[in-house]
Order: C-alpha cells, then sequence, then structure tokens
C-alpha cells in the first residue's frame, strides 16, 4: 500500500488574550509550546509541514529554525481559527492526500501520536481521523474531499463542525486533554506530571 501524503499543519496564529503575551513561547518542560509542535509536526517526516502565523508573526516567525516548515502569515487572524484554517487549505500541495491540524497549547501532544492518526488513515482511508479525548478534537486529520467543507468555515469556531458532521475514526489521545492558556495552566501540568503517571504514552516528565 503506498504512503498517503499527508501535510502537517500547525495553528498558532492567535494573539492569546488571557495571556497577554504569545503563549506560543510560553515553556512546558525547558521548551517553548510552539517549538513542541514543531518537533511533533517534523517527526511525521510530512512532505509539507505548515505553520501559521498572525499575531506578532515578526517575532514569532524568527525563532522558526531549519529549512522544512513552510510558514504562511495569516493577516485575517483576529477573524478567529477560521481564518487560519483557510489559509492553511489554500497553501497545500496539489497532491496532497489528506492534512492534519494540530494547534501549539497542547504540549503533551508528539510524534508518536501524530503518526498514529496518519497511519490509522492510511489503513482506513476514513475522512475523518480525530484524537479522542472524551469528545472528538484535534489533532485531527482531514481527507482531501473535506477541504472544501474547511475553507467554508468562518469566525473564531475550529474545524469541530466538520468533524462531529464526518466523524468515522477516533484514535485513543489521552495526552491531547490538555490544552494551555496561561502560566498557571503550565504549573498546573508540571506539577501533574511530578506527583502522577498522567498518560504512560507521553514517557516520564524530566524536571526543568
Amino acid at each position: 500500500m503506498p504512503m498517503a501524503n499527508v501535510a502537517v499543519i500547525i495553528l498558532a496564529a492567535g494573539e492569546s488574550k488571557r495571556m497577554g503575551s504569545s503563549k506560543q513561547l510560553l515553556h512546558f518542560q525547558g521548551v517553548t509550546l510552539l517549538d513542541r509542535a514543531l518537533t511533533a509536526a517534523r517527526g511525521t517526516n510530512s512532505e509539507q509541514v505548515l505553520l501559521v502565523l498572525g499575531a506578532q508573526f515578526e517575532k514569532l516567525a524568527a525563532t522558526v529554525t531549519g529549512d522544512n516548515i513552510q510558514i504562511v502569515n495569516n493577516g485575517d487572524w483576529k477573524e478567529g481559527i477560521a481564518s487560519s484554517i483557510r489559509i492553511a487549505v489554500e497553501n497545500l500541495a496539489e497532491d496532497i492526500d489528506a492534512a492534519l491540524f494540530l494547534t501549539c497549547d497542547q504540549p503533551l501532544v508528539d510524534a508518536e501520536l501524530l503518526s498514529t492518526i496518519i497511519a490509522t488513515y492510511e489503513s482506513t482511508k476514513q475522512a475523518v481521523v480525530a484524537s479522542d479525548y472524551g469528545t472528538p478534537g484535534v489533532p485531527a486529520l482531514f481527507a482531501r474531499e473535506l477541504l472544501p467543507d474547511l475553507l467554508a468555515l468562518s469566525g473564531d469556531k475550529g474545524a469541530k463542525s466538520v468533524i462531529l458532521a464526518n466523524i468515522s475514526c477516533l484514535v485513543s489521545a489521552p495526552q491531547a486533554q490538555y490544552d494551555i492558556d496561561t502560566q498557571k495552566d503550565i504549573e498546573r501540568l508540571e506539577e501533574l506530571f511530578e506527583t502522577t503517571t498522567v498518560i504512560k504514552t507521553v514517557g516520564t516528565a524530566q524536571k526543568r
């Protein structure tokens, strides 16, 4: 069976209102949230890794190293996450079979989870392969036939409606339930790692 051509897209264009500064540059276990997402995306060995930035574009883009990341500037980031999804789809390579979306504020999402989602798509060819953490959500993969649905999104709503309308395959991803909005969220998550064996699939946490 030939390998599917899956683009990996990191959505990181928000202004982090609740933070007052770029949460993309917050550190979890000594690594910024943005760098953790980039490492996870690169680990899939996808031919197209696309990073969507918007607020504080120049500051964030300057932190990205390596030449295998395609950075897209979402000038309409104030509209909300739908604008980032649309511009990502507009910049996909013509020959992609599917697009896998993740956000940069789920620090426990890693290359293993993303690769599992891609492998599940390759074996099932289902239209949507989403993460399951009590609710279906991102990281989530959408087959090419659903790209028009993503282009139709608007406002500050993500692709949840497209997932729910087409959900056909779920991958267990308890680590994806943890998302970061504030520095306190980071501190709570690090405490959780130090005192429990919360998610065995992500390995043993090292203290910062």
